[in-house]
């Protein structure tokens, strides 16, 4: 062995030596109460609003002392009142471990481990109960009676902690944790922290956050006890997060947050937060007693992502849309007022591309959305490209909004405006809407309760132009009042092409939330092409240009819905199909041999002028139809070229099979050869029709020809009059079927 080996053990063994007899004495000059009552005395001088209780410690010695206690208690002196917590902080019992270098080299490392420890925070109207019991701290020396304690890193592990936190307003929340550790807490230097647990969150509304937590920070007491000012920073980790209103487990949650408080009360934080896929937002934010300012504030909404974690219940109210990968872009900043509980946000937020919008009737469009929150006022524009068009909605209205109370007015009125341009539509795009497949009648014997749904009052003005339907060029202007129950539409004015019109609409909820919508309108040379959409499609042959009155009324409760509609109109110029009433005459007239000439070249002749093709002139209608069935008061018309003309009236069961649909008809022939021979044969150019069957699909009834023409004068060929009972040998001879009951009487 050298010498200077020898050295190095000989200059070990004594120190070990002078340790033992170091440690062996302060068992002698140790006093654990002397210890305790220096300790409180100081920590109460240093902070003369707090009081600080334990039990009785004990220690055990060997290169460490190893001090154990009970029961520490942390309180506030001289509170405010009863109703304010008086206990800041407890623990059920710790163990602070103090290596005897720390002793000897005044500073070292020590280690405080506890177990249950309990921190109470209340929110004051103004400041909370911890900057209430450290608002009058002394002079930091008053702390160097244990200066290698100050001088010394202390590293705190606690297990089982419990927050208990409460507002102004007592509403109590509590959070567990399984362990906290701070590492390195010092006054030098920084001081790390780490908080790691799952964690059952219940809010004041019940409503459950279920996640695991990892939260790593780090802060600096030197600048906050030297010039009252305290940074830190902090990362926090939430995985496997589950939420009462969340469908499916956010996997992360991931927060980074740099905090700058000052004494004065007034902090700043640089957040920067990312939920999932859902959001990425960013601010900072400054609170003082009075105020919380968020400036730089930028959000990025993942609407697709967000409505996946929605419950079932919520999902079906969106269920509309189709979001695809559209981000809502937020960005500006806000104020909030905690003296009167207001938020005064000054924001702007568009999507960054469209999204899609799905109504029922195959009404599909793409929508952009972007808008302004500044102060207490909001503006809002959904654009929407539909029917190879554009709609701008616009929504102007006051919002405040108050976080405390979770309160939202203002929004009670609003103005808004709807403008179109370039719309194509077509009647098929809302026949449906109107004229649902089935229209059942409700039942007056059923009682129906459910909560009644309300409009929020304002005015919507409507602009429409360069809008089409079936080519039509629509302008449409005027304003649509709302009130909680209602929403009329008085004198809207509207053009089509060269025609005009008003247009009056009125919709209204009753307390069982049944629906009533009525729509009026007058026309003047209108073509009949453009409104089509508010007809029945039994109108599909019908054109011109249209004079007068209609009108329309849904009655809707659930799935159910009432139509009636009526219409009191002179159309010009136009085209009726549906049915042609010549040839019902020419079947008349070649199934009874009563009226051919032996070489039948004159029928022949009058047969092909009976065809009508629709045309017409003129076509007066005055009807309605209720509940699918159609009612015709009178209709006139007058074919195109005049030699034809027709009244009529009947009734059209246009869905109910069990139920026989008829028309009566009287058409009359002029300046014809079919008019002459009508005259010379019968005496009258007027003949009578009947026709019955299902819906549309009539067929001519003879004997109501017959009876009505045995009412009037008859003729022979050569123009004689022929007496009853040669008209009805005729009919015999021809083997024409009649029910005797018309003959009755007839000789």
């Amino acid at each position: 062995m050298n010498k200077t080996l020898k050295k190095i053990i000989l200059y070990f063994s004594f120190i070990l030596v002078c340790l033992g007899i170091f440690i062996g004495s302060l068992h002698s000059l140790i006093n654990v109460n002397e210890i305790k009552k220096v300790t409180l005395d100081s920590i109460e001088r240093a902070f003369p609003n707090i009081s600080v209780e334990f039990s009785d410690l004990s220690y055990s010695l060997t290169t460490s002392l190893k001090i154990f206690g009970e029961d520490l208690v942390v309180k506030i002196k001289n509170r405010k009142s009863s109703s304010h917590m008086e206990t800041l902080f407890k623990m059920k019992s710790f163990e602070l471990k103090i290596p005897l270098m720390s002793v000897i080299f005044n500073g070292g490392r020590l280690r405080l481990k506890g177990h249950f420890p309990e921190l109470n925070f209340e929110q004051y109207e103004q400041g909370n109960n911890w900057r209430y019991a450290f608002t009058e701290q002394k002079i930091y020396k008053e702390l160097e009676v244990l200066s290698f304690i100050t001088n010394s890193r202390l590293n705190f592990i606690f297990y089982h902690s419990k927050i208990n936190h409460r507002d102004e307003e007592a509403n109590a929340k509590t959070i567990e944790l399984d362990k906290v550790l701070i590492k390195d807490l010092n006054s030098s230097s920084t001081t790390a922290y780490e908080i790691s647990s799952p964690i059952n969150y219940v809010f004041t509304d019940n409503k459950n956050l279920e996640a695991n937590l990892l939260a790593i920070g780090q802060v600096n007491l030197k600048k906050y006890l030297a010039n009252n000012l305290l940074e830190s920073f902090l990362i926090t980790k939430l995985t496997d997060v589950k939420y009462s209103d969340f469908d499916r487990v956010i996997p992360l949650v991931q927060n980074s947050i740099t905090v700058t408080m000052e004494r004065n009360g007034q902090s700043q934080l640089s957040i920067d937060t990312k939920i999932g896929q859902i959001l990425d937002v960013s601010s900072h934010i400054v609170s003082t007693d009075e105020k919380i300012e968020a400036k730089s504030l930028s959000a990025r909404v993942s609407l697709k992502d967000t409505v996946k974690f929605l419950s079932d219940k919520q999902k079906k109210k969106l269920n509309v849309f189709d979001f695809k990968n559209t981000k809502l872009l937020v960005e500006g900043s806000f104020q909030y007022n905690k003296l009167t509980d207001v938020l005064i946000p000054d924001i702007r937020f568009e999507t960054d591309r469209d999204f899609f919008i799905g109504l029922p009737y195959s009404i599909n469009f793409d929508s952009t959305v972007k808008g302004t929150v500044k102060k207490e006022q909001l503006n809002f524009d959904l654009i929407s490209k539909i029917f190879d068009g554009v709609v701008t909605t616009s929504i102007e209205t006051n919002l405040i909004y108050r976080p405390r109370s979770k309160q939202t007015s203002g929004f009670d009125s609003y103005k808004a405006s709807v403008e179109a341009s370039g719309i194509k539509l077509e009647e098929v795009n809302f026949r449906d809407i109107f004229y649902p497949n089935e229209s059942p009648v409700l039942s007056p014997k059923v009682k129906i309760t459910r909560t009644r749904d309300s409009y929020v009052s304002g005015e919507i003005a409507l602009n429409f132009k360069q809008t089409f339907i079936n080519e039509n060029n629509i302008s449409l202007n005027g304003i649509l009042k709302i009130n909680p129950y209602s929403v009329v539409g008085k004198d809207l004015k509207f053009t089509v092409d060269e025609g005009r019109g008003t247009l009056n609409y009125y919709s209204h909820k009753d307390e069982d939330n049944i629906k009533t919508t009525k729509i009026d309108s007058s026309f003047t040379k209108t073509p009949l092409n453009a409104v089509k959409l508010f007809l029945p499609n039994y109108f599909d042959n019908y054109t011109g240009f249209m004079t007068g009155d209609m009108g329309v009324e849904l009655v809707k409760d659930f799935d159910n819905t009432i139509s009636t509609s009526y219409a009191n109109l002179t159309l010009e110029n136009g085209k009726f199909g549906s049915i042609d009433f010549g040839k019902y005459v020419s079947k008349f007239l070649n199934n009874n041999n009563f009226f051919k000439k032996s070489d039948n070249s004159e029928l022949v002749d009058v047969v092909k002028e009976l065809g009508f093709d629709g045309n017409f002139s003129v076509l007066k209608l005055k009807g309605g139809i209720e509940n699918s069935v159609a009612t015709i008061n009178s209709l006139e018309l007058v074919d195109k070229i005049g030699k034809f003309e027709l009244n009529a009236n009947g009734t059209l069961y246009l869905k109910e099979r069990d139920k026989k649909s008829y028309l009566e008809l009287q058409t009359k022939y002029k300046n014809s050869k079919a008019s002459n021979y009508f005259k010379k044969i019968i005496g009258t150019n007027e003949i009578p029709l009947m026709l019955v069957g299902e819906g549309l699909e009539l067929i001519l009834k003879p004997e109501y020809t017959i009876e009505k023409l045995l009412s009037e004068v008859l003729k022979d060929r050569a123009g004689n009059y022929i007496d009853k009972s040669k008209f009805k040998k005729a009919l015999y001879d021809n083997n024409i079927e009649i029910n005797p009951a018309l003959l009755k009487g007839i000789k």
